[in-house]
């Protein structure tokens, strides 16, 4: 008969082991939601900015145009404004930044948005 002393603990290192594995990749995937939602809520900001200084420039003659105003608010979010299009009435932008996560290293994300009048049918 084999002597099986010391199975429990190579059994219980093992499944700490993967609990501590498993929490790490929770925690990588957890930071990675939350900066996405912080860029989303960045990107739906920097539109609806846009969207305002494109009604500003319709209505009086404005030095500062939609993608100016889109590009600031993104960057006082932490965000860069990557791409900005602005139609006849609406505005539509893709913000970005640089994510350093543990074990996965450098990583871009990005959101993107659109804020305007054309839902109002004119």
């Amino acid at each position: 008969m084999k002597d099986e002393s010391g199975y429990g603990t190579v059994a219980a290192l093992a499944l700490l082991l993967a609990c501590v594995l498993l929490g790490v990749a929770a925690s990588v995937g957890a930071t990675a939601l939350v900066v996405k939602h912080q860029l989303q809520q960045a990107a739906d900001m920097s539109a609806l900015a846009g969207a305002q200084g494109l009604a500003v420039s319709l209505t009086e003659v404005s030095s500062v145009s939609a993608c100016e105003e889109a590009a600031s608010l993104a960057a006082d979010n932490g965000a860069q404004l990557l791409d900005c299009q602005v139609g006849t009435w609406d505005v539509r932008v893709r913000v970005g930044r640089q994510v350093q996560l543990p074990l996965v290293g450098g990583l871009e994300l990005e959101a993107k948005a659109r804020a305007g009048f054309d839902d109002l049918g004119l």
